[in-house]
């Protein structure tokens, strides 16, 4: 599905959008977006949903662990260039998987 498809435009973004208005708490507003997103992704690409959500679990274990340091500003610069580092990697193994055609399969990687 992609952003100017008709299924998207009359469906699939009405159908967000309301459950993003109508859910009372900012967290609850988060959920349904991450939600959407990740059934959004699986619709074009389901195979790397397992990829998607090691990122975003990744990427918010980053964001707390910035969160409570408070003291240091170089090892805040450490773990943000870590975690620039850490999503490098991931975006290279997704543009990897997709152009060279191959199944994510952990550990391995196996060519069609």
């Amino acid at each position: 599905m992609l952003f100017s498809s008709i299924p998207f435009l009359v469906c699939f973004l009405p159908a967000v959008l309301l459950v993003y208005y109508y859910c009372p708490t900012v967290k609850a507003k988060n959920a349904a977006l991450l939600f959407a997103s990740l059934l959004f992704y699986a619709w074009g690409e389901a195979r790397f949903v397992l990829v998607m959500l090691v990122s975003i679990l990744a990427n918010y274990r980053i964001g707390l662990f910035l969160g409570e340091i408070t003291t240091s500003t170089r090892a805040r610069r450490w773990i943000l260039a870590a975690g620039i580092g850490v999503n490098g990697l991931q975006i290279k193994s997704l543009l990897f998987c997709r152009l060279s055609n191959c199944t994510c399969r952990f550990p391995t990687l196996r060519c069609r």
